[in-house]
């Protein structure tokens, strides 16, 4: 592997274009991965990959959980987003883990966001009603696959001994439905029109001062070098220093402009029950910990697909990873999350909103066992002394009040969960399906971390 050429402006962190030689690394940083990774390149010798850069602090433990990896399982290497090979670099004073990755397409969420919009659409003028209509795309088919293919993945990650602690849609992605190695770089480098009035530019003025280049130069020249980084102006960022100090004297300063690459892929693509060959991969291990290790890192700041654990601030073990699964195989098949989000206004740590999602889970799920009760500072404003959800103030700004005024029943957060997956689920999934899926995630969405099931249990469900 030769040294970068130019930033690209493509997926995780930081994406760049690197010659891939055969003989692989000659320095003592070259980690085992090539192996288990099959080389498609180019015929000019060069591929493309994508680099995530962890810091300096991450670093220390990554390449010896990264490394536990190894070798992947046949499914495992089809839906754990593993590093190819690894390097370190120095920078002010720190080492820095780099992991070099495959580069992936749009992530789940993205294809939740956009099926979601289109059965909002189909409820209007009453959108937020979200019943399941006819002419709703979302299938289950495709549902059941993608649950399917991250299950796999976590079993790999479990059956090495990793948790992933950080599961949630948008840290599933699409492998690429074509090789990079065939297009030439600017056929790859998506270069938009200007608009200025379209995006918040932090200094107008300063970019109409660069000089613009030229797109259609050679790749790597210094025309093209200059439009590259000229057309990354609507989404770069300039990184900050953990310490919050201001930069000094002749230190670095990092720019970022993160865009996501096309793979191909569209909701009417995925739902199409003729590309049965979709793949996704479970992303992102910057959170994963050895299964010793996990009670004492420290978990996620958002708590969207946290573990009742979690939200209590008490240790978690792998079985929370089983938690957050259900959560997001919730939202695969029903196109809505099954506690929603409340925003708080001047929320310290967020206490008020994991009280919420607490009392919410109680709500869906059944009351809260005594023992994990007994460790929630606020739970008698939440639940009664049998766990059971009390009925909340209605607040001012909830605009779920109205959701089922038609039938005369209750908000979104007062239902339980066979409520919610008789009105959600797909037009193709038969209440049968519904009452088998629905009662595998009353399993795995136990309030107690010891009586979920394993995902090595889990993938022998049918």
């Amino acid at each position: 592997m030769t040294k970068p050429k130019a930033l690209t402006r493509r997926n995780r962190l930081i994406t760049t274009l690197y010659t891939l030689e055969l003989a692989g690394l000659e320095s003592e940083d070259q980690l085992p991965f090539q192996d288990n990774f099959e080389m498609n390149i180019s015929a000019d010798g060069r591929r493309f990959v994508a680099l995530k850069v962890f810091s300096g602090k991450s670093s220390s433990g990554m390449r010896e959980l990264l490394a536990s990896l190894q070798p992947l399982t046949p499914e495992g290497k089809k839906h754990v987003e593993a590093p190819m090979d690894a390097f370190t670099i120095r920078r002010l004073e720190e080492d820095h883990f780099c992991a070099v990755l495959e580069p992936l397409g749009t992530s789940l969420s993205e294809i939740i966001d956009e099926a979601f919009d289109r059965r909002y659409a189909l409820n209007e003028p009453k959108g937020y009603k979200q019943r399941v209509l006819e002419g709703d795309p979302w299938s289950i088919n495709f549902a059941k696959r993608a649950c399917w293919q991250i299950l796999a993945a976590l079993d790999h990650l479990h059956s090495c001994g990793i948790a992933h602690r950080d599961i949630r849609s948008s840290n599933v992605c699409f492998a690429l439905d074509h090789d990079l190695s065939a297009l030439g770089e600017n056929e790859i480098q998506k270069l938009w029109e200007l608009d200025f009035e379209e995006y918040k530019i932090r200094s107008v003025e300063q970019w109409l001062a660069c000089d613009p280049g030229d797109a259609a130069a050679e790749p790597h020249s210094e025309e093209w070098n200059k439009a590259n980084f000229f057309n990354s102006r609507h989404d770069i960022e300039l990184l900050q220093r953990r310490d919050g100090k201001p930069f000094g004297p002749g230190e670095i300063r990092y720019t970022i402009a993160p865009t996501p690459l096309d793979n191909g892929y569209d909701l009417n693509k995925v739902v199409d029950p003729d590309q049965a060959q979709t793949f996704t991969l479970l992303t992102d291990l910057g959170l994963a910990s050895r299964f010793e290790d996990c009670a004492t890192r420290p978990m996620p700041l958002s708590s969207d697909y946290m573990a009742p654990e979690g939200l209590l601030d008490l240790p978690c073990t792998h079985k929370a990873d089983v938690f957050s699964l259900g959560l997001l195989f919730w939202e695969i098949v029903m196109l809505r999350p099954l506690v929603e989000r409340q925003f708080q206004a001047h929320d310290p740590g967020y206490a008020e909103l994991k009280n919420r999602q607490l009392h919410d889970l109680a709500v869906r799920l059944g009351p809260i066992p005594s023992a994990l009760r007994a460790r929630w500072r606020d739970a008698d404003r939440f639940v009664d002394a049998e766990g059971n959800a009390l009925k909340l103030p209605k607040e001012a700004d909830d605009d779920d009040d109205d959701e089922e005024e038609d039938e005369g029943e209750e908000d979104f957060s007062k239902r339980d969960i066979w409520h919610y997956a008789r009105k959600s689920k797909p037009l193709d999934m038969s209440d049968g399906y519904m009452e088998l899926f629905v009662r595998l995630l009353l399993r795995m969405l136990q309030w107690e971390p010891e009586m979920r099931p394993s995902a090595a249990e889990l993938m022998q469900e049918e």
